[in-house]
């Protein structure tokens, strides 16, 4: 399933995108501090 996860680099957030990723998802985080981005590997881009 594609998700994307809103507020992804919080506490909340970042355990559900870390869980939906786990689980193999195709999961997109978005959030305020990019800093704090988990470090994921991309495995394809979809520009459309």
């Amino acid at each position: 399933m594609r998700v994307m996860v809103l507020g992804a680099y919080g506490m909340i957030g970042s355990a559900v995108l870390a869980r939906l990723h786990r689980d193999g998802h195709a999961v997109v985080g978005v959030g305020r501090s990019p800093g704090r981005a988990p470090a994921f590997s991309v495995r394809g881009l979809d520009g459309g």
